[in-house]
């Protein structure tokens, strides 16, 4: 047997993590699921259940397809409009659907700050 190459550890760590923090993602961790409690936190108020969960839906699968989704608390308030400008050119989201992300990402990021 050969020894094993450092960046083969590294390799296996990143695996690893990026399974760990799949994990986190679909247990709601950092992503909190659609409920009364959400839906009070959307600005502008009166968006609906279902859009919130696409938008939660988006979140989960489509921005875990190019890169790791971290959990929405991972970033402060402060810093999602800017993060949500650069990636929506960069999506095949349409107009709709990055309302839909955005509203979900700033009313969970809402509800996870207190």
């Amino acid at each position: 047997m050969r020894p094993i190459r450092g960046e083969e550890v590294a390799a296996g760590l990143a695996v690893a993590a990026a399974l760990a923090l799949g994990g986190c993602l679909a247990s709601g961790a950092g992503v909190p699921p659609v409920s009364a409690e959400l839906l009070a936190r959307v600005e502008p108020a009166g968006l609906d259940a279902a859009a919130l969960q696409r938008g939660r839906d988006l979140y989960v699968g489509k921005c875990a397809r190019c890169h790791t989704a971290l959990p929405i608390d991972a970033y402060g308030a402060e810093a999602w409009p800017g993060i949500l400008a650069r990636m929506g050119p960069l999506t095949p989201l349409d107009g709709p659907e990055q309302q839909d992300l955005a509203a979900y990402v700033y009313a969970a990021r809402a509800l996870l700050a207190e």
